[in-house]
């Protein structure tokens, strides 16, 4: 993350919550996020996250005018909230449920049914126009609350509770997921769906609104998401590569570093941020003729003591056996294991193929 970008970061994450946004309790319960659009520049809206049942609850403070004393506050609600249902749908993200959720309609104790936005769940992936979504909602709030004998349209930018199933992160997880949505994309980190090897499952039957949605996400994160990739990727690269041709850490072979791969040794979605950055230890340099592939479906792996571990699964087919006795029997890792035992620790049991 660039320095000017990381300042804007930090800053968004330690906003709190505008004293006139909501109650002492609201603004001592809720932690702030202010939204950064995609050039980095940040907006008048501030938004906050937690976990509420089996979901990920996203609030988006209402907007109010200037008053005597004081300043206009969430000015940008509307970009804010089109541009924080664009980044959940490169999430996958199916919006459960939304409603107003104001200190007024708290305090008038009205049902959740009468307050809610939208008339079933959405999966924002296969939402065509997300700046059309967003003014339904603003349309529906309008009405909510309103005093009977009001003769204006009513306010669509009150402070509203949206409800979120996102696949990869658990309602503990909140706090992480407002600070991914916070920043654009290609600061925040490569896409989850994009970070994993994309192969299928004999058991899997997409529908056609599956491939929709898939194809909708991926359009959506192809710019950012390759470039994070790329850089990541060129990154890794360039630490572990550091002539034309590097030595295999499993197999041991010599090969142009064009045909090896910087892999992760622990499964880059399951490390935490600090594993990510450990690029020293977490990433091994693998072969793309064999040892890259065998490591990723768990037919091998390596011990504590450095020696590979060759799977009894080898044995279901007659070409995986083939390449791991001729090139990884009695083989050891490449590189110290100091550093490295626990990230193999974790693929031994996670992802080895036989019990551990």
């Amino acid at each position: 993350m660039k320095p000017a970008f990381a300042q804007l970061f930090r800053g968004a994450r330690h906003s709190i919550i505008d004293a006139h946004a909501a109650s002492e309790a609201e603004a001592g319960h809720y932690y702030g996020m202010q939204v950064l659009d995609a050039a980095g520049r940040p907006l008048n809206a501030t938004f906050s996250a937690e976990p509420e049942a089996d979901w990920v609850a996203l609030i988006m403070e209402s907007r109010s005018g200037r008053a005597a004393g004081r300043p206009g506050r969430n000015a940008d609600y509307n970009p804010a909230l089109t541009l924080l249902l664009e980044r959940l749908a490169r999430l996958d993200a199916t919006l459960v449920d939304a409603l107003v959720d104001s200190r007024k309609t708290q305090a008038l104790g009205i049902p959740e049914a009468e307050r809610r936005l939208i008339p079933e769940p959405v999966r924002l992936a296969l939402v065509p126009d997300m700046e059309a979504l967003r003014v339904r909602m603003g349309t529906a709030q309008a009405k909510i609350a309103q005093e009977p004998d009001a003769t204006k349209g009513g306010n669509s930018t009150k402070r509203i509770r949206l409800r979120f199933d996102i696949p990869g992160y658990r309602p503990g997880q909140a706090q992480q997921v407002a600070g991914i949505l916070s920043v654009p994309l290609q600061e925040a980190g490569a896409p989850r769906v994009l970070l994993e090897r994309l192969e299928s499952a004999d058991d899997e039957r997409p529908t056609e609104d599956d491939f929709t949605a898939a194809v909708a996400a991926l359009d959506a994160l192809d710019k950012a998401g390759h470039r994070a990739l790329r850089v990541e990727q060129s990154y890794l690269r360039k630490a572990l590569f550091r002539g034309p041709i590097a030595l295999c850490d499993l197999c041991g072979r010599v090969f142009e570093v064009e045909f090896l791969v910087a892999a992760h040794i622990k499964k880059r979605a399951n490390c935490d941020d600090q594993e990510k950055r450990d690029v020293a230890h977490v990433v091994m340099s693998a072969c793309r003729f064999g040892c890259d592939e065998l490591y990723e479906r768990g037919y091998i792996t390596v011990g504590n003591d450095g020696q590979v571990i060759l799977s009894h699964a080898i044995e279901v087919s007659e070409h995986v056996r083939a390449y791991a006795v001729q090139h990884l029997k009695g083989k050891s890792f490449g590189r110290p294991m100091t550093g490295r035992a626990s990230y193999f620790t974790w693929h031994r049991a996670n992802k080895f193929l036989d019990p551990v």
